[in-house]
């Protein structure tokens, strides 16, 4: 439950690249919950947020959120009933949502139909859905930490699913989905510890370069709020990066799916972004570290504030404040 309030209630503090990426876009929001991702995307100077949320409790918060931002629209109303123009969409996102289809659709193709609803409704000129799951073969799962929205250890590595109920994929059968529906290319990056509170991204450089070792990232990738694992998770990462099983057994599958044969979003440059903040979530001391190569094919290491119009006290402040 702690995970689930600290995902829908979280502040945003987006890098610079990413808020980029929205602006000037007509973006479609496939359940938006109570609307954190939602004002993102309007913050993020999209020149439209259509976001959608089946619950009408959920939709009044979002838009509740939201009311200030008068590019953002939050509509109640259920995927199965929703028509949109076909091709109108820059960006179509699903984060946190397919695993949930086959709640209100008891098809066996429930996921496949919300992934043809993206489909159409992204522009066939450079369209691109951006998709967050969790992984049924996370390595947490193997390791018996509890399946996220069931709380039982096991049931998703065991496909103990029921057909009208929660539905978490694996990566190849997700992948396998989008080739069917008839997306052109795809772009997998991880989110560590997982899509909903991430601290660090690895983008798709950072996953071919030998020069680094990811190991010290993943070590670090399980909440403090779920159950012990049973095993060694921070050791067994560093033999999973070993045997490239990294996206495999990623805990959560994040992509950016081009609904045509696109350039690639992400900067084949920039490896790794992580995001920190001091022991007593001081804001003011948090930080953004970013791992790159240069022009001249050198890996370095670049940090800044994540914050920069938060202004530090110099250390005779700290010292009057501490006295008093």
């Amino acid at each position: 439950m702690a995970l689930v309030v600290s995902f829908q209630l979280r502040p945003m503090q987006p890098s610079t690249s990413v808020e980029t990426f929205f602006a000037g876009k007509k973006v479609l929001e496939l359940g938006c919950g109570l609307g954190a991702i939602t004002r993102f995307l309007g913050e993020s100077d999209a020149e439209i947020v259509h976001s959608i949320e089946g619950s009408l409790n959920r939709a009044k918060v979002a838009a509740l959120r939201c009311k200030d931002l008068e590019n953002v629209e939050v509509i109640c109303d259920q995927f199965q009933s929703l028509k949109t123009s076909e091709g109108y969409y820059d960006v179509v996102t699903l984060i946190g949502v397919l695993e949930y289809a086959h709640l209100f659709d008891d098809s066996p193709d429930a996921a496949e139909k919300i992934l043809k609803l993206a489909f159409s409704a992204l522009n066939p000129k450079g369209g691109k859905l951006i998709i967050a799951i969790e992984n049924k073969l996370g390595l947490k799962y193997f390791a018996g930490v509890p399946e996220d929205h069931l709380g039982y250890s096991f049931c998703g590595i065991e496909d103990a699913y029921s057909s009208r109920g929660v539905k978490t994929f694996s990566r190849r059968e997700l992948e396998t989905m989008f080739v069917k529906v008839g997306f052109r290319n795809f772009e997998q990056f991880l989110s560590l510890p997982d899509y909903k509170l991430p601290t660090t991204i690895v983008y798709p450089g950072g996953l071919n370069q030998n020069d680094i070792n990811l190991s010290g990232f993943l070590s670090f990738s399980q909440r403090t709020c779920e159950a012990p694992p049973l095993f060694n998770l921070q050791g067994a990462w560093e033999s999973v990066e070993r045997g490239g099983l990294l996206l495999d057994v990623a805990d959560s599958l994040c992509y950016v799916v081009h609904k045509s044969q696109d350039n690639p979003v992400f900067d084949p440059n920039v490896f790794v972004k992580h995001y920190g903040i001091s022991p007593t979530n001081d804001f003011r001391y948090s930080k953004e570290v970013t791992v790159k190569k240069s022009k001249t094919g050198e890996v370095y290491v670049e940090r800044e504030n994540s914050f920069p119009f938060l202004s530090i006290p110099s250390l005779e402040d700290e010292k009057k404040s501490n006295k008093n």
